[in-house]
């Protein structure tokens, strides 16, 4: 599917907003769709950016210690910390093989790690309280500032707006310049973040327990999980989230590139990307659990957490254990908040252009429509900087980014494959790149037999049955915030909000429906011509236009033959010209010659004329004598 987007973007060469309605107009929607899904999605993201300031400024002023110690204000009963722990055996003087644990503000030891796990049970027990780490209570109570329940809000954190503020002057900054600053940007956003967990694999190998991580990780899989269909829409879900695949952006990005651009080379470029970075990254985090399960005294399974719990209170709480511990804790908030950067530029460019394809004349004020757009995301974003926002937030991330996003593919899929035709789609993408060079070209090539097979028939049966699997848990599950006893569970009111959201980026796909039939009701046009590419389709009336390597060479060469003959018939225009001009002057010379005899016959009639006078006068008086004489 993103080889089906990215070809499709390049060939319409247009983003969201019109690149469907050029296809068929009854399929304006389905770009729309993409659009609105990316604005929510847009929306909550940016606050991973505002939490991740937080801890990036705490690092900058030296307050880094404040996040992995239990000292602080916020700080309760129940905290624990790996890093005070080890600051009780540095500041330890009379036996260096003694245990320590830190509770309550204070040290206490023990001769063996089992003495210190009694000691830690007796204590809560006591408090009638569970552990909570340092790192998680520093998100929890010091960022988040979090009520109890969804149904109270709270105050405004003015921290968190200050800190979302801060990120949408970023991302409009960078968002402004358009395609090319983008380019720049990625181009390190891309590259840093592999550099970082690189380092990081490296790092967290030499830990202590990281071994036991690993083999959690590779060795001792759970197998009984791939009977669980959770897992396989789990994994789904997470690849069209993480390839960006019915959001809009690979039809917006490849709409930049050159004609004759190969997009397969592109897609397995992102497919070894994303699967390098799932499998290092993955290395990464169980070395890491298995160095806090050892730390602990935990086992793998209890240290495990996902989503905000990972990045934020696992990672952080590695890192200050770590040699350099704010260098490494630096460069990690920072690959993170870079990409975001990247993820959330994306979808401005995204939303603008769909708007600049539609309206033309929003084309001049660029600034304008790229400000108004991060304005109205902030001002939407608002609510998750309240106590409670971190609730909203968990319902933003859960439905906005899954039935919708297959439901809408499924329906490209079908509209371009069954209504436009498939046949018709292989020409268009072969009049760019131009046609399979050998066998295997016309099997696995980019519009070999194998693609064929995949968008006729596997892709349309998976996305159908991940779309139906998250229909049904759309419906049969309750969002909630946290785990185990500290878990909040979500009311009645949060899934009718998550089903707003959902079923609201769907309302494009009927608007432009019943839209563009009616103009072309007001027009008089057939119906049939809805379900028609448009003049502006680069194949319209015929195959597809000539776009590939070797058809532009071909298009080259009818250009410099039509100027030549250009250039020759303006020669001839000349010549013609010359030789009427020469003519002009002759007949000038001709006519001045006719006027000369002219004037030469006048002057030889006058002379005549003057003659004759002569002899008439000088005959009258002879006339007279003879009749004198007479």
């Amino acid at each position: 599917m993103l080889h089906f987007e990215m070809n499709y973007g390049q060939y319409s060469g247009s983003g969201c907003g019109t690149g469907f309605k050029k296809l068929f107009p009854v399929g304006q929607g389905i770009g729309w769709v993409m659009v609105l899904s990316s604005f929510l999605i847009g929306i909550y993201y940016i606050m991973i950016m505002t939490y991740i300031l937080v801890y990036l400024f705490k690092i900058v002023i030296g307050q880094s210690y404040q996040y992995v110690s239990c000292d602080n204000s916020w700080n309760t009963l129940n905290c624990v910390s790996s890093f005070k722990d080890l600051d009780c055996l540095k500041n330890m003087t009379k036996n260096s093989n003694l245990k320590a644990i830190f509770l309550n503000n204070t040290c206490h030891y023990a001769d063996n790690e089992n003495d210190i796990v009694n000691i830690r049970k007796n204590y809560f027990n006591n408090i009638n309280g569970s552990p909570t780490s340092a790192t998680e209570e520093f998100f929890d109570r010091y960022i988040l500032q979090r009520t109890n329940k969804f149904e109270d809000i709270g105050e405004l954190n003015i921290k968190l707006l200050v800190s979302l503020i801060i990120c949408w002057v970023i991302v409009f900054l960078l968002s402004w310049k358009g395609a090319k600053i983008m380019g720049k940007v990625s181009l390190f956003t891309s590259v840093f973040p592999y550099i970082v967990i690189v380092a990081f694999l490296f790092k967290a190998h030499g830990l202590d327990g990281a071994y036991d991580g690993m083999k959690y990780y590779i060795l001792e899989p759970d197998f009984s999980r791939l009977l669980d269909y959770k897992t396989w829409l789990t994994a789904s879900t997470q690849l069209i989230f993480s390839f960006s695949i019915g959001m809009g952006n690979m039809h917006t990005l490849a709409s930049y590139n050159k004609k004759n651009h190969n997009v397969l080379i592109d897609v397995a470029i992102i497919g070894v990307a994303d699967l390098f970075m799932s499998v290092v990254g993955g290395a990464v985090v169980f070395s890491i659990l298995g160095f806090l399960a050892k730390k602990t005294g935990k086992i793998i399974p209890d240290v495990v957490t996902s989503g905000a719990t990972l990045a934020f209170v696992v990672y952080p709480e590695a890192t200050s254990l770590m040699q350099f511990s704010d260098v490494w804790t630096f460069c990690y908030f920072l690959m993170l908040f870079l990409l975001g950067v990247s993820t959330e530029i994306c979808y401005i460019d995204l939303i603008v252009t769909a708007f600049y394809d539609t309206f033309q004349s929003t084309r001049k004020h660029r600034t304008k429509m790229v400000f108004i757009t991060c304005f109205l995301m902030y001002l939407c974003g608002i609510i998750f900087c309240f106590n409670g926002g971190i609730y909203y937030f968990t319902i933003f991330n859960e439905y906005t980014t899954g039935f919708n996003l297959a439901f809408i593919t499924l329906i490209e899929l079908f509209a371009v494959t069954l209504i436009y035709g498939i046949n018709k789609y292989m020409k268009d993408i072969r009049s760019m790149i131009g046609e399979p060079k050998n066998k295997f070209g016309a099997i696995f090539g980019p519009t070999g037999y194998w693609i064929r097979f995949c968008w006729l028939y596997v892709s349309p049966i998976l996305l159908s049955i991940i779309t139906i699997a998250l229909l049904y848990s759309f419906f049969n599950e309750h969002p909630s915030y946290g785990h185990g006893d500290k878990a909040v569970i979500f009311p009645s009111i949060a899934r009718y909000i998550g089903y707003t959201l959902t079923f609201s980026t769907l309302i494009p796909l009927i608007v432009f429906f019943f839209v563009n039939m009616f103009i072309y009701y007001s027009l008089g046009r057939n119906f049939k011509q809805l379900f028609k590419p448009l003049e502006t389709w680069p194949s319209f009336g015929g195959e597809g236009k000539k776009l590939g390597s070797v058809n532009v060479k071909k298009d080259n060469k009818k250009k410099s033959s039509i100027k030549s003959k250009k250039s020759i018939s303006k020669s001839k225009k000349n010549k013609s010209k010359s030789k009427k001009s020469k003519s002009k002057s002759k007949e000038s010379i001709s006519k001045s010659k006719k006027n000369k005899s002219k004037e030469n016959d006048k002057s030889k009639r006058t002379k005549k004329q003057s003659k004759s006078l002569e002899m008439s006068s000088n005959s009258k008086p002879i006339s007279k004598k003879l009749l004198s004489s007479k």
